[in-house]
C-alpha cells in the first residue's frame, strides 16, 4: 500500500540515502549536483507541490513534485533503489496516472527532461501519455543526450 504525504527534508534525508543510481546520475548529469544537492533543490522549487510516497513501513519510495514554470509545469521524480517493485506494479501505475492527471488539471501543460540513459522511466513515461519529442544532444551540465517530454491536458 503506497501513502502520500507532504515532503519534509526529513523524507529528502531518507531519500537520499537510498537513491537509484540512474537518479544520481541524471542529477549530476543535468545540473552538476550531488544526488542529496539534487534531491533538496527539486523539493525547494517545488515546495507548494512536492509529496513523498511511502511504503507500509514508512520508507520513501519516491519524491515528486511539479515545479511552476508561469506557462506549464515541470514535474519531476527521484525514485528509491528497487521503488518499482516495492510499490507492486499495477499500484504504483494507478497512483501515478491519477498523480499526473491531477497536474494537468493544474498546470494545463506538463514538460521536462530525461536522460537518454533513463530507459525505464521513458517507457513509464510513454504509458502514462506523455509524448517523447526532441532529443537534445548536449543537455545540462554534462552535456549528455537528453529528451523532452511532454504532455498537454
Amino acid at each position: 500500500m503506497i501513502r502520500f504525504e507532504t515532503t519534509t527534508m526529513q523524507h529528502c534525508e531518507q531519500l537520499n540515502k537510498n537513491i537509484g543510481d540512474m537518479d544520481t546520475r541524471e542529477i549530476y548529469d543535468s545540473t552538476g549536483l550531488d544526488a542529496y544537492q539534487g534531491i533538496v533543490l527539486c523539493y525547494q522549487l517545488s515546495k507548494e507541490d512536492c509529496e513523498v510516497a511511502l511504503d507500509q513501513h514508512n520508507q520513501v519510495l519516491s519524491i515528486h513534485g511539479v515545479m511552476d514554470r508561469g506557462t506549464y509545469g515541470a514535474p519531476w521524480m527521484l525514485l528509491s533503489k528497487n521503488a518499482y517493485r516495492r510499490a507492486g506494479l499495477r499500484e504504483g501505475m494507478t497512483e501515478t496516472i491519477d498523480w499526473v492527471n491531477r497536474k494537468l488539471k493544474t498546470y494545463g501543460r506538463l514538460m521536462n527532461y530525461i536522460s537518454e540513459e533513463n530507459t525505464r522511466t521513458i517507457k513509464w513515461l510513454q504509458c502514462l501519455g506523455f509524448d517523447i519529442k526532441e532529443k537534445i544532444q548536449n543537455y545540462g551540465f554534462s552535456k549528455k543526450p537528453f529528451y523532452k517530454f511532454e504532455r498537454c491536458s
